[in-house]
């Protein structure tokens, strides 16, 4: 299911691409949205929300600005949007002398906050790829990529098929962008391009999915895993707790009934932080190699 999301988002942000800069931009603060709730959502330490809060808007005004701004080419394209996160940075740390609740886990609280700001801020790289030359289809061979990738999670099989499989199927995806979208046929990008940024941008949304697994996992940001206590036996008339534990020697092992057990699932913070993690991974990553082929 949540890499069926992350294809939706991906999907979402090809629809913003082709409807123009401010739908993109808001397409991103989606996928930034999505992000902040995961990690609200894990409550792996305090002031989640009111960190959570400060990232998103610091996240949609760089994104914002970089649209607005126009600064030139890369990579002075970001620059608006590490300024903003920059004041972000300032307001987190303000969010965190005021709290009034003993500033207990302080060193976890801020740490959280910062990756927030960090990854919406990687987020919004996304605006910063359209003001390359043939920005827009780059960023549509990109995209589309990325969404047919992810979309090899849902088929059996290894996971290093899925990666493979799921790269080769992005780069040619890219290809195919490139010949057959109007948007992208018409713009100055190459055929080899076209493909190197799809298939990075593939590559780079399976490291996101299986980061957001592993998390999800082994770090348990769904449902904890309970096992619960057995029943305690009950000691007789005169004869000691030691005597009742030798009478009955395996009554807290084998002979004690199985309870269930809440096993450990991504719930909802694994499954939107699976969906936003490989797009907001592969921006910066699209954006690199943008810079090398496109700049």
């Amino acid at each position: 299911m949540a890499a069926l999301l992350a294809c939706a988002l991906a999907g979402v942000l090809v629809g913003a691409t082709l409807a123009g800069t401010w739908w993109l931009v808001g397409g991103v603060v989606l996928v930034q949205a999505v992000l902040v709730a995961g990690v609200v959502r894990t409550d792996l330490a305090p002031a989640l929300r009111a960190c959570g809060a400060v990232a998103l808007v610091a996240g949609a005004a760089g994104t914002a600005a970089v649209a607005a701004l126009d600064p030139g080419v890369p990579p002075d394209a970001l620059t608006p949007l590490v300024a903003v996160v920059g004041l972000g940075l300032i307001a987190m740390t303000v969010v965190q002398l005021a709290r009034r609740d003993g500033r207990g886990r302080l060193t976890a609280s801020l740490t959280a906050g910062v990756l927030m700001l960090a990854l919406v801020a990687a987020a919004g790289v996304w605006v910063g790829v359209d003001v390359y030359p043939a920005g827009p289809a780059a960023l549509l061979a990109a995209l589309a990529g990325l969404a047919v990738a992810v979309a090899f999670a849902v088929f059996p099989g290894p996971r290093w098929l899925w990666v493979v499989g799921g790269t080769i199927a992005a780069a040619a995806t890219g290809l195919l962008v490139q010949t057959y979208a109007p948007q992208a046929a018409d713009a100055d990008l190459a055929v080899l391009p076209a493909a190197l940024l799809a298939g990075a941008a593939g590559l780079a949304g399976w490291a996101g999915l299986l980061v957001a697994r592993w998390f999800a996992s082994d770090v348990g940001v769904g449902s904890h895993r309970e096992v619960p206590a057995p029943a305690p036996q009950a000691v007789g008339v005169g004869q000691s707790v030691d005597a009742a534990i030798d009478v009955h020697p395996v009554a807290s092992t084998s002979q004690v009934p199985e309870q269930p057990v809440a096993h450990r699932h991504p719930g909802a913070a694994g499954v939107l932080l699976t969906a936003a993690l490989p797009l907001v991974l592969a921006a910066p990553v699209v954006f690199g190699v943008g810079w090398l082929l496109l700049a």
